[in-house]
């Protein structure tokens, strides 16, 4: 079997970018994953000489000039003859067999192609700008090693027209929204194994394009997942596809000072059960993760109180705040002063009194026409907030600095 390095060195040679992967996973070894990817020999053996057995990854899309499809599965396979049966046979091109399927690599084309998953098919994804697939002879974590096909040509192909027009980038603004009667059929009729990962990508981009929170898209699409998809994807999948979400976020925040930023993660405003929430324990070093001076997080409303509790075995990062959610914009109580009091001062004693900031679970409205509570009562609250702060502040500092 050839080596980890000799395989990265002898792809770079061709002028496919690589990077390194975690041993036996898929997850990067590099702090900014694909965006690291290169075909300078010295850093390639800077990176192996670290660790021999780090996966191999090639960055697709325009960094390489090659994009892959990921035929992931028999169903996938099923349907991917379908298409050839009324489009005409994919030509021959490098292939790699994977632990459920295979990729096929072809030439990219004169037209902008991205990452996205179904848009050929059920079960087949495309990984081309943005994104990277692992080469042989790297380590599923399965177990399974990625092996070259049979089958593989030698040189990469040109993708016939009729894959093309499934995939390329629309041109203006030609692309429709999907009909409401389209996300309510998730709802209804769940999503079955073979189309969870393409559902959960595009449920994922609509709530990223439409700005919210990166780890509180997390939790709602693990909510999706949990009680949507049959069968749910594991806790491994979903860790992977929140950690490039984290990396990405970390990318963006290169050059910023961490003290003049903060990251808020909430599961949610609206007044239902939120019985699939996910644990923060669960997630908590995925959050720590982020590059920030401050961590926002729910601490205050009934489903994510008892959570003050995961800061006991959790180390808050040096020159980091806190600021843990003491009133909540769930329900109309307001909390008394002394409770507010009572939660700063319990986390306090556990991460540093210089170490916390009291704050609210989240906001009392998202836009001016949705509005969890009524304004008098946000007012109360935050009064509520303001006292009890002073009364934390005395208990933990005297009555003089608390003035």
């Amino acid at each position: 079997m050839p080596s980890m390095i000799g395989t990265a060195l002898a792809l770079a040679r061709r002028s496919l970018a690589v990077f390194p992967c975690k041993v036996a996973d898929k997850v990067p070894a590099t702090p900014h994953g694909c965006l690291d990817a290169t075909v300078d020999p010295t850093v390639i053996r800077q990176w192996w000489k670290q660790e021999p057995d780090y996966n191999v990854a090639v960055a697709t899309g325009t960094a390489s000039a090659v994009f892959a499809i990921d035929v992931d599965g028999l169903d996938a396979e099923v349907e991917l003859r379908k298409l050839e049966a009324d489009h005409g046979k994919l030509p021959a091109t490098v292939e790699v067999i994977t632990a459920r399927g295979r990729h096929l690599y072809f030439k990219m084309p004169g037209v902008p192609i991205r990452n996205s998953a179904g848009k050929v098919t059920v079960g087949i994804d495309v990984r081309a700008t943005g994104g990277y697939t692992l080469s042989p002879p790297s380590l599923h974590p399965s177990g399974k090693r990625y092996a070259w096909s049979v089958d593989s040509a030698a040189t990469f192909a040109d993708a016939p027209a009729w894959l093309l027009a499934k995939i390329a980038e629309p041109s203006g603004n030609s692309k429709q929204p999907a009909p409401a009667s389209e996300w309510r059929g998730l709802i209804a009729d769940g999503v079955p194994e073979g189309a969870r990962n393409s559902v959960l990508a595009r449920i994922t981009g609509y709530l990223l394009r439409h700005h919210v929170d990166p780890l509180f898209a997390a939790g709602l699409v693990q909510s999706f997942n949990a009680t949507r998809c049959l069968p749910p994807l594991t806790e491994k999948e979903y860790r992977a596809w929140a950690q490039l979400r984290i990396d990405a976020l970390n990318h963006a925040l290169r050059g910023i000072p961490a003290e003049r930023s903060r990251y808020h993660i909430c599961w949610g405003s609206w007044n239902g059960p939120h019985a699939f929430d996910v644990p923060l324990k669960d997630i908590i070093d995925l959050l720590l993760q982020v590059n920030v001076g401050a961590y926002s997080v729910e601490q205050a409303n009934p489903r994510h109180e008892h959570e003050w509790t995961v800061w006991q075995n959790v180390k808050l990062p040096t020159g980091r705040k806190l600021i843990p959610g003491v009133i909540s914009h769930a329900t109309n109580i307001v909390e008394h002063p002394e409770l507010v009091a009572q939660r700063l001062v319990r986390l306090a004693k556990i991460v540093g009194r210089e170490n916390v900031l009291g704050g609210t679970d989240c906001g009392f409205a998202q836009s001016p026409f949705a509005q969890r509570v009524h304004p008098s009562i946000m007012w109360a609250k935050l009064r509520s907030l303001s006292e009890g702060a002073r009364i934390a502040s005395a208990e933990l500092w005297g009555r003089r600095s608390a003035a």
